[in-house]
């Protein structure tokens, strides 16, 4: 499993969010969701206002429900420092919101480059 790059806020206070958290930090999300999800694939999540898209590192089954594991994905700078004031306020129990708003696309493939086709070479005279 891969070490957090950040710290990481566990839920202190409950958010009337649409799906639960369990824990937030600057780089992703784990929260409570009740259907599976592909490890690997890509979501929307909006946390506050803010649309962030997420890798999905993991999903474990629970009785009722599924634990996601989500890494936040190429957040621009600008957005960065949203989500950070964001983590921050959470952090000094600030409720939020969080919802998954748009579901699962598969992780893009990497792209092949066609070869170049080679040109026949010119004969010498």
């Amino acid at each position: 499993m891969q070490e957090r790059k950040s710290e990481r806020v566990e839920m202190i206070t409950p958010t009337g969010s649409e799906t639960p958290l369990y824990d937030l930090s600057k780089t992703g999300v784990s929260c409570y969701y009740p259907k599976p999800k592909v490890k690997n694939n890509f979501i929307m999540v909006q946390i506050n206002t803010l649309s962030i898209k997420a890798k999905v590192i993991y999903c474990q089954k629970r009785t009722e429900d599924y634990r996601l594991g989500l890494q936040f994905w190429n957040v621009l700078p600008e957005l960065q420092e949203k989500l950070n004031k964001v983590v921050e306020s959470y952090s000094r129990g600030v409720p939020i919101t969080f919802s998954i708003v748009e579901e699962e696309k598969k992780a893009e493939p990497a792209k092949k480059t066609p070869p170049k086709k080679k040109e026949p070479a010119k004969k010498k005279k």
